[in-house]
């Protein structure tokens, strides 16, 4: 289907990228030493161990990384269309090639529109279009009917091999990932988020064997100390929230306002933050089996300090948060404009499942993730 301008519709394509680089080195040490004649002792064991997992992730997102300027996301959201000559006004004839996307939105400059001739994506799509491999669907079924034998799915790969000969796919560029332009035209760094964390353990258990008077008794006791060293490295923005005067000045004239665009937000800084946590457990044991009838019947005994931490995005939070904040000032003339206009704006007081597409989720001093609490303690219990 043709428009009066000659092309067609739009096929969008995504391209996003993402990196993620871990590394472990584990390092364990266990000793067994057994008696066969040491009173009630069997064996003892004990045991070292040491571990150190680095993470380092990279994502898409753009950011903004000074007031004013904003780094373009890595992310490509392209559309790809077909012109005939024929069918474009002679005051707009067909462009081939790919000319950049327009876009509103400051992080989101690498997107293209790419203009083949019709033969070039009719063999676009029927070059990859290709069944799904495998047996025909349901086929051991009876009386399977009309169902469909299989699938169709693009070759991807293939796919944008093929659309890289007639157009220019040059943005799709992995190394955008890690260093990218910005609105100012500079290359910068994009943030990566790492954590760390450092286990250390050693344990001691030893294990005995006896009887009391006719029944057989036997079980273990021990202790294992961990030591947890948890580091993370995430980003925190900060937005300063002001009212907009012109949509202020909107409502007071009597004008239905878009409640979002009341309250506007200004970058004010980014910073990179470290966060660390040190942990230290003592976890003792001990379990006993007591068999009244022998190897018929056992009576069991355990008892153990157990220890659930939290994780890695509980203590140091998201790889990138935005927080906004609003001045005195601004939340008093807030509060006169909720009470003012009760029809249109909701309280920024109500909790975070209030009605969407009011002001609330722009006006509080709040933040889009979660930051971490390196203090977490965790749970103990006794098992």
């Amino acid at each position: 289907m043709l428009a009066a301008n000659g092309l067609s519709a739009t096929l969008q394509l995504e391209y996003t990228p993402y990196a993620d680089k871990s590394t472990e080195a584990n390092y364990q040490i266990d000793v067994t030493r057994e008696f066969d004649h040491f009173g009630p002792l069997t064996s003892v064991k004990f045991g070292l161990q040491r571990r150190d997992h680095d993470n380092t992730t990279w994502r898409e997102a753009g950011f903004d990384i000074a007031p004013g300027v904003t780094l373009y996301r890595a992310r490509a959201l392209d559309l790809v269309q077909y012109c005939i000559p024929s069918a474009a006004p002679a005051a707009a004839p067909c462009q081939f090639g790919s000319v950049s996307r327009p876009t509103t939105t400051a992080q989101d400059q690498l997107y293209r529109i790419h203009t083949l001739t019709q033969d070039q994506y009719q063999a676009l799509i029927g070059n990859n279009l290709q069944d799904i491999p495998g047996g025909r669907f349901f086929g051991g079924m009876p009386d399977r009917g009309t169902l469909l034998d299989t699938w169709s799915a693009f070759d991807y790969r293939l796919f944008f091999a093929q659309l890289d000969e007639n157009t220019d796919l040059g943005r799709h560029n992995i190394d955008c990932l890690y260093r990218c332009q910005a609105s100012d035209g500079k290359t910068y760094e994009r943030p990566s988020y790492s954590t760390n964390e450092k286990t250390t353990s050693a344990y001691a258990m030893v294990n005995f064997e006896t009887r009391l008077g006719w029944m057989p008794v036997m079980g273990n006791f021990g202790v294992r100390y961990q030591k947890v060293d948890v580091a993370g490295q995430p980003s925190i923005i900060v937005n300063n929230l002001t009212i907009d005067p012109a949509t202020l000045a909107a409502l007071n004239a009597g004008e239905i306002v878009d409640p979002n665009k009341v309250v506007s937000s200004t970058f004010v800084e980014r910073k990179m933050t470290d966060i660390k946590r040190t942990s230290n457990d003592f976890l003792p044991s001990f379990n006993l089996a007591l068999w009244p009838l022998e190897d018929q019947f056992v009576v069991r005994y355990s008892i153990a300090k157990q220890r659930a931490r939290p994780n890695m995005l509980q203590l140091t939070g998201s790889s990138a948060v935005t927080c906004s904040k609003m001045d005195a000032t601004t939340r008093a003339a807030l509060e006169r404009l909720i009470s003012q206009y009760p029809g249109q704006f909701n309280d920024p007081a109500t909790d975070d499942d209030d009605a969407a597409g009011t002001i609330r989720g722009d006006a509080v001093n709040s933040c889009n993730s979660r930051i971490g609490n390196p203090e977490l303690k965790g749970y103990a219990a006794t098992t």
